[in-house]
């Protein structure tokens, strides 16, 4: 291990160490207090990469980091897991972000499959195995729906991946981020918690090569440590002064030394303020420090922070701000002023500033705000809400743009996206705390609000095929429309047909695709769920006696038998959702095309061209009438492979064109590609040449979306064609 670990006592010398992950550097000042930097940011790898907090401050852990060092030089030929306990403000996370660091610059080989972090707040560990997948780089559209089988993928991803290190925050327990422990030799994992945890599942068989954990504790700085904190505090703040010594000893003296109460202290001082009210030692770690502050804040700005407060744990921008509080004058003046108390963080994700309440400072400020006006949460919830489905309503719109959304028209969104790329981005941003917004709703008896909140959300999760937050947020979706009563039953069914299509999407996984022993009825249950949701919401339909939510649910009773291989079954289902989309009162044109559209599908899987042709071609014209260029598209990719099994390959080439065109200018990059595959065995016989690019650009589509099994399939055809 690195010799400076910990370092000599009575060192003058500085150390810096760097490269393009950042820079941290340490030394020990003539107190014998020991510094750690970082002030620089990492700014490569995935989403989950491990990054240094700008500014970023460790005092006094050499015993830590020095235990800490000993169980990874050890643990080499095993995975090894390290845990820091400590009160949440007691800076377990920049001690474990600053350690691994360091790690990763004095080992560069060690971690071949890279230094990621996951905070368990924002969802489970079986939710967040799929954003580490993705972050592997596994394709998420071959990210298995089922748990059991996507924790094998999991294990298997992270043992082909290499040695990496995980840090896994805010774990309750081991057990519960036991799931996502890498699986190859040589992987650390350091969990932090605000409580001494050892919960290993020794009967795991996966756990045999994980080492027995090494427990480091965060406790409070010495009297000495807390006062260099204070002023390396006061000396990144604007205009502050820094203490004499024995200033800086009298005011943390009285606190309980921990780092987000010194914080806190250092706010008070820049503003002029007493430091005098932090908590003795014996009452709850920081309370004093928080109170203190608090107390201190202008009234709006108290009632800013208070409001703040009901957002989920996480980070949110500046935008939030002005949606929470109409008393904000200048929101970005605001949250700054309350980021300078030490009462809100800052980091850069993305290029994005994202603000959060440190965990004891959010509990205090919504005790504060219960005790202030019972109906307080409540309608700062609906605000919250009320931004995050403005802005998913914006994706949506963008996403699929002229869609005839199911049951009723959308909303205007209050987000203008220039384009997908952007539309997307901004969604993954949020995507974790509009997650746990659905769920707070929930809670809060908000229904209506979960509801909308599920409509808007679900075409960001089928372009990323985002199936364990689909499945999250729509369950509370289908509880909050039972628990609306009979007038919701169109609601209802509307849920209870988005939460079947993830289960639809993935009917075929087999077991074939697990490691041995996989019980089987894990992996039937896709195809289970999928009746049963879709069935339910058939059944809801009929029971509003409404016609239009009936024609929808029969439709997507009618696509999932497609999907099986239930092609009569199929027909049969869409025939009956066409008769009922014709008897609509007042008539809906779209309704009728969608309809029409389906049942010429089917005919086509079944051969029957004529009738096909048919259908298509009146449901084409409709959707010519109302300028609908996303069905436009859709049809003629069908009316393509039509003319092409009737032989009439130049009629073929003419629609296929079309929808490739029209794809490719709404961006949507898995059915251009689709119609390029059609489009190419069109023309092969005419031209092979163009055949074969297009099939080319479709696979390299399909591999850039993330559809490894599309782009292989393709692959595999254009080997087919060298062959003869």
């Amino acid at each position: 291990m690195p010799e400076r670990y910990p370092p000599a006592r009575g060192s003058d010398t500085t150390s810096a160490m760097g490269d393009n992950h950042g820079v941290a550097m340490q030394f020990r000042d003539a107190r014998d207090v020991s510094v750690h930097y970082a002030p620089v940011t990492y700014v490569g790898g995935g989403s989950r990469e491990l990054r240094l907090r700008p500014g970023a401050v460790l005092v006094q852990r050499d015993e830590q980091i020095a235990r800490m060092w000993r169980a990874v030089w050890d643990g080499r030929s095993a995975v090894t897991l390290i845990t820091i306990t400590g009160p949440l403000g007691a800076g377990s996370t920049v001690l474990a972000e600053m350690f691994l660091h360091e790690v990763r610059h004095h080992e560069p080989d060690r971690f071949t499959g890279g230094v990621r972090t996951v905070d368990l707040r924002q969802g489970t560990a079986e939710r967040l195995s799929w954003d580490l997948l993705s972050d592997f780089g596994v394709p998420p559209s071959t990210v298995p729906v089922d748990p059991v089988l996507r924790s094998l993928r999991y294990r298997r991803a992270s043992r082909d991946l290499g040695a990496m290190a995980l840090l896994i925050d805010n774990a309750a327990t081991i057990g519960a981020a036991q799931p996502l422990f890498p699986a190859a030799p040589g992987s650390v994992v350091v969990l932090t918690a605000n409580q001494q945890i050892d919960d290993v599942d020794r009967a795991d068989p996966h756990m045999a090569a994980v080492s027995p954990p090494c427990e480091v504790g965060a406790g409070p700085l010495s009297a000495a440590g807390a006062a260099r904190l204070l002023n390396l505090s006061l000396a990144r703040m604007s205009g502050a002064e820094e203490l004499t010594e024995e200033a800086a000893q009298a005011a943390v003296a009285r606190g309980d030394r921990y780092p987000l109460s010194i914080s806190l202290t250092a706010g008070r001082c820049a503003r002029g303020g007493d430091t005098a009210g932090d908590a003795p030692a014996e009452e709850a770690p920081m309370n004093g420090a928080i109170a203190a502050s608090y107390e201190a804040l202008p009234d709006s700005r108290a009632a800013l922070l208070r409001a703040l407060a009901w957002h989920p744990p996480g980070g949110f921008g500046p935008e939030l701000v002005a949606a929470v509080f109409d008393g904000a004058p200048e929101p970005r003046t605001e949250i700054e002023a309350l980021r300078l108390a030490g009462l809100v963080t800052l980091a850069k994700v993305g290029g994005h500033d994202r603000y959060e309440l440190p965990g004891p400072v959010r509990a205090h400020a919504l005790r504060s705000s219960r005790r202030s006006d019972p109906a307080e949460g409540g309608a700062v919830l609906r605000r919250i809400g009320g931004h995050y489905l403005g802005l998913a309503r914006g994706v949506s719109a963008v996403l699929l743009p002229g869609r005839y959304l199911i049951g009723r028209p959308s909303a205007v969104p209050d987000a203008v996206f220039a384009d997908q790329a952007g539309a997307l981005d901004r969604m993954e941003l949020e995507r974790a705390a509009i997650a746990q917004v659905v769920e707070a709703a929930f809670d809060a008896g908000e229904h209506a609000l979960v509801c909308d909140l599920c409509e808007a959300l679900w075409a960001f999760y089928l372009r990323l095929s985002c199936y364990p937050d689909w499945i999250h947020t729509h369950g509370f979706g289908v509880r909050s429309a039972r628990a609306m009563g009979g007038p919701a039953r169109t609601m209802l069914s509307r849920m209870l047909i988005q939460l079947a299509r993830p289960y639809a999407d993935r009917i075929d996984e087999e077991p074939s695709a697990a490691e041995p022993g996989t019980p089987g009825a894990e992996v039937r249950s896709n195809r289970n769920r999928a009746y049963e949701h879709t069935e339910a919401a058939v059944d809801a339909a009929r029971a509003s006696g409404q016609g239009l939510p009936l024609h929808t649910a029969l439709e997507a009773l009618g696509k999932l038998y497609e999907t099986d291989g239930g092609l009569r079954v199929a027909l049969d289902l869409h025939t009956e959702s066409l008769r009922i989309a014709e008897r609509l009162s007042p008539p809906d044109p779209r309704a009728e095309m969608n309809a029409r559209h389906q049942v010429g599908r089917v005919q086509l899987d079944l051969g029957l061209l004529d009738a096909a042709e048919a259908n298509t071609r009146s449901a084409l014209r409709v959707a010519e009438e109302i300028s609908d260029d996303y069905n436009i598209a859709r049809i003629s990719t069908t009316l393509g492979t039509l003319y092409t099994a009737k032989g009439e390959r130049g009629t073929a080439l003419g629609f296929l064109t079309t929808a490739v065109e029209l794809h490719e200018a709404a961006r949507d990059g898995k059915r251009a590609a689709d119609a390029l595959v059609e489009r190419g065995c069109a023309v092969r016989p005419d031209n092979e040449e163009g055949a074969r690019a297009d099939l080319s650009r479709a696979a390299a589509i399909y591999t850039v979306i993330g559809h490894a099994g599309e782009a292989e399939r393709v692959a595999g055809l254009l080997r087919e064609w060298d062959l003869g």
